[in-house]
């Protein structure tokens, strides 16, 4: 019947939120920042999960129009999946629809797609990096060991298992945070992660002291049936209470139904709640003192539920027996059916286990309700298990139910491909917190028993590493296909910590990887750097200074480039970059704009630039190619202080130096020999100069293309008009004037 004066959220016998019941689905929504992760669509041919770019989408005709007209849509993966796209291929002369749309001007368009179950959100990032940061503090605790000689500390075991404890139950935590961000589908998937978790915390991962204690294991297994899947809902316990006015409340056999699942689920604050709310006690109070006092007497007994399964344990289970029997062959003065329906949740708290079975809806329900009023052990559990199943056999369709039954069991490799196929990154710190424990095998008892190391041959997935090796390292492999430097630190340092007996395939995948890392700061190179020394990998530090030369390059910061090409070891490269310099400078007939380049040439390097700055820029390789830059900067600066006689020997050894390139030969001829030293009205020169400047100029080749493109690019700036239009006469004519100038030395 209907309860009078009734408010839902004031008198709810059921805190819901307060029991930490799975959130309600409203909440998860959040249409503006959150994608929703839907199933995807299966192609009817290939069978395989269909998916979407983003953003405007390549083919926006039918397949068959689109097609005809000859485009292709074509894709280039990679293994970072920001750097995989999709884009339009045509035919020369067919770009045009029929039905007028054009496709031409899409077709240098990149389309990125958006993989299935490839969380790139930062909640997601956030929580890698968390657990991640679990696993890495767990340190030495992280593998497995039993002491076989020696003295056997018993404190340091227990040490290992109560950190190992820890950590496992902050992986819980953080899933349990995480569920909160996500959308209704992923949510789902996270909250039966979330059940097979606390399944085996209760039954693996607790302190030992707690393991000895009923409450204790007692409260872990009624928390996971409990969040697994919040049952009763808010509303079977509204409708328990809006009976129709033929029965009073607790008459009806759905009331006692409820209050006994809420005691097989050990929701016993929840269950007398029930009680109470029904008036039975003030009604029973006057009609039956009997059934009054086993009613007064049942919550007595629930509020003393022992906390240990000693001593304590068997006076409160023999007080519940003889309750349940006392009363069950009494005579009462209630209705037979109500007598009945109360006998049966007393002979439920007393461990019957016929009503244990009766009284569950599922089989977990009924293996909590076995274990806390039938025997609290451990040693009964498969034999709870088995009895649960057969009464009522587990959702084939529900991947937490199934997993937790193998957890029962003791079958934990079962339960790993069951979580991998819901969350990689859960199963794998799973799997490690489980090898830990010593649930699982370790690799070097695999190693052990297989007769020894495969050697360098071996590899990540070898079948030597353990099933927690091989889930992480996937794991770490598939954190490279973010384009994000978070999750790559975190996928190079799980295969850094991972215990494995194969180290040399660990290095080879260290040096894989590291090219590869996308870098963003200076701290990121000096750790990529601080990496490759730590694990002795002098080649790929040398790749990794070629990136950071290319990059420079594109970025126009030849100094920086050559620095690290040079410490790369790419002479060649430092080389070319120099003489670039010198010919950017050369071409222009003054220093450079460039102030970290002019104080390096120049002796006042020391003086402008802090000495620290100073010796990481500048490599003893740069000093060197950056030489005959240096000479002809000095040059500028002797034209600059009319110090011709200096400026002349200096240009006089440039034009001999004898890895100097052919084609500057004409370059310094024409921009600085000829206008300042050989024109008309210019100064005497010595006549063991000019001796010198003729055989320099028998070195000039007319006919190479690159001294002829030279000096063609000269010729197109301004003010040197005066100059011959081909390279040939002008050659003649630095040769007549040299001419001329033996004849003014003689003559004087």
């Amino acid at each position: 019947m209907a309860m009078p004066g009734w408010n839902q959220e004031k008198d709810m016998l059921m805190d819901v939120d307060g029991l930490d019941f799975f959130k309600d689905s409203r909440e998860d929504v959040n249409q503006e920042d959150t994608r929703m992760l839907e199933e995807p669509t299966i192609d009817d041919i290939s069978g395989a999960p269909e998916t979407q770019f983003d953003g405007e989408q390549p083919i926006r005709e039918s397949l068959s129009e689109f097609k005809s007209c000859g485009f292709a849509l074509k894709f280039q993966m990679a293994p970072a999946s920001s750097r995989s796209l999709g884009y339009i291929s045509t035919r020369k002369g067919n770009a045009t629809l029929t039905n007028g749309g054009n496709h031409s001007d899409i077709n240098s368009d990149l389309y990125s797609p958006l993989f299935h179950r490839l969380d790139s959100s930062d909640d997601y990032k956030q929580f890698v990096l968390t657990c991640f940061e679990i696993y890495k503090n767990l340190d030495e605790d992280r593998v497995f060991s039993i002491p076989t000689m020696g003295l056997v500390s018993q404190t340091s075991r227990k040490e290992h298992v109560e950190a190992v404890n820890l950590a496992m139950e902050a992986l819980i935590d953080e899933v349990d945070s995480f569920i909160a961000t996500q959308s209704i589908v992923r949510a789902s998937e996270l909250g039966d992660c979330l059940a097979i978790l606390n399944c085996i915390q209760a039954f693996f991962f607790t302190t030992a002291s707690a393991t000895d204690q009923t409450g204790g294991l007692a409260r872990q297994l009624t928390h996971w049936i409990n969040r697994a899947d919040g049952e009763p809902s808010e509303l079977v316990v509204d409708q328990v209470f809006r009976q129709g006015p033929a029965k009073k409340v607790y008459e009806t056999s759905s009331f006692w139904k409820l209050v006994n699942q809420l005691l097989l689920r050990g929701l016993f604050d929840q269950a007398i709640g029930v009680l109470e709310k029904s008036n039975i006690f003030k009604d029973l109070e006057t009609t039956c003192e009997l059934t009054f006092s086993v009613l007064t007497d049942v919550v007595l007994l629930l509020k003393q539920y022992p906390s240990s399964n000693g001593e304590e344990y068997r006076e409160w289970k023999a007080a519940s027996l003889q309750l349940s029997q006392y009363y069950c062959e009494s005579s009462s003065e209630v209705d037979a059916e109500l007598r009945n329906m109360i006998c049966d949740m007393v002979l439920l708290i007393s461990g019957t286990q016929a009503k244990i079975l009766q009284y569950s809806s599922y089989w977990y329900e009924a293996f909590c309700g076995l274990f806390m009023f039938y025997i609290p052990t451990l040693e009964l559990s498969e034999e709870y298990l088995q009895l649960s199943l057969k009464a009522h056999p587990l959702d084939v369709c529900s991947t937490w139910e199934q997993a937790c039954a193998e957890i029962i069991r003791g079958k934990i490799y079962a339960v790993l491909p069951m979580i991998e196929s819901l969350d990689s990154c859960i199963a794998a710190f799973f799997a490690a917190f489980c090898e830990a424990q010593g649930l699982l095998e370790s690799g070097n008892s695999l190693v052990e028993r297989q007769g020894g190391y495969e050697g360098i041959e071996g590899d990540l997935f070898s079948s030597n590493n353990s099933m927690a090796s091989f889930l992480l390292h996937g794991f770490a492999l598939e954190l490279c296909s973010f384009d994000d430097k978070h999750l790559w630190s975190v996928a190079i340092g799980i295969l850094a910590m991972t215990p494995s007996p194969n180290g040399s395939a660990v290095r080879v995948a260290v040096a894989e990887l590291l090219p590869h890392f996308p870098f963003q700061s200076n701290d990121d190179v000096e750790w990529l750097l601080t990496l490759c020394a730590k694990w002795r990998l002098p080649e790929v530090a040398k790749t990794i200074y070629r990136i950071l030369g290319n990059n420079f390059i594109s970025e126009n910061n030849v100094i920086e480039a050559m620095t690290n090409f040079s410490k790369a070891g790419e002479f060649e490269w430092v080389k070319h970059y120099s003489w670039m310099i010198f010919e950017a400078s050369a071409l222009q007939g003054a220093p450079l704009e460039d102030e970290i380049i002019d104080a390096i040439v120049s002796k006042k390097a020391h003086a402008e630039i802090p000495k620290e700055i100073l010796e990481a820029v500048l490599t003893d390789a740069m000093k060197q190619a950056l030489s005959p830059y240096a000479v002809l900067y000095q040059l500028y600066q002797q034209l600059g202080q009319k110090d011709l006689n200096n400026a002349l020997e200096n240009l006089l050894n440039l034009l001999e130096f004898p890895y100097l390139p052919k084609h500057y030969l004409a370059l310094l001829a024409a921009n600085l020999l000829y206008p300042v030293f050989l024109c008309e009205g210019s100064r005497q020169i010595p006549e063991d100069k000019i001796i010198r400047l003729i055989k320099a100029i028998d070195r000039f080749e007319n006919d190479d293309s690159k001294s002829i493109a030279m000096y063609a690019a000269l010729k197109e700036k301004p003010g040197n008009d005066e100059l011959p239009e081909q390279l040939s006469d002008f050659v003649k004519r630095v040769r007549q004037r040299l001419n001329l100038k033996i004849c003014e030395e003689y003559i004087t």
